[in-house]
Order: structure tokens, then C-alpha cells, then sequence
């Protein structure tokens, strides 16, 4: 899944530097009433208005497409390898920390 050195330009950091890397610690003991609000990269512009009264513009990443479909064991061995992730997902849903339409983007 790596793809070579951080310095190769085709490290992938996001799959090592990922959802459990940057929160799993701190949901662990996390009180929801501490929490103003999570702001996820796909609703990031409503989050920041919402939570902040900030307006971002968006900018839309353009990574080169790739149109390669992922074959059922290649799925399975990503959502294994990212189950941290998702489980730290469950956990902003079990705390009311997002809601289900955030939930939905994040698990699928």
C-alpha cells in the first residue's frame, strides 16, 4: 500500500497518517460535552460555516484519475487494514459527535 519513500512522491501518507492516527487517542477518553463539532474534509465548507461562521470555498483536490475498480478481496483487505479508522468513525456516531449523514460518507 505503500507505494516508497515519503520523499518518492508516492508514499500514501493518508493510509499511515489516518483517522486513528490523528483522534483514536483522544476519543478514548473523549466527553462529548467538551466537543464543539467535528469537521470532515467532505462537508468542510458547511462545517466551518456551522461551527465557526467562517465561509470556506472549497478547492477540489485533482489527483490523477484512476478508473480501476477494486476487486472484492482487494476491498476487504483495505476495510482490515483501515478497521481503526472505522471504528473510530462508530465512535464520533456513538458519542453524537456526527451525525448519520456524516456516518454514511465516512463508512462507505
Amino acid at each position: 500500500m505503500f507505494c516508497g519513500e515519503c520523499q518518492s512522491g508516492r508514499y500514501v501518507h493518508h493510509l499511515k497518517e489516518d483517522i486513528n492516527f490523528h483522534i483514536g487517542d483522544f476519543l478514548e477518553n473523549c466527553i462529548p460535552e467538551n466537543v464543539i463539532g467535528v469537521v470532515c474534509t467532505e462537508s468542510l465548507s458547511e462545517d466551518m460555516q456551522v461551527l465557526f461562521g467562517i465561509h470556506v470555498t472549497s478547492r477540489e483536490m485533482k489527483n490523477p484519475s484512476k478508473d480501476q475498480v477494486l476487486t472484492s478481496a482487494e476491498l476487504s483487505a483495505l476495510r482490515r487494514y483501515l478497521k481503526a479508522d472505522y471504528d473510530c468513525v462508530q465512535r464520533l456516531f456513538d458519542l453524537n459527535l456526527i451525525d448519520e449523514r456524516k456516518y454514511e460518507i465516512l463508512m462507505t
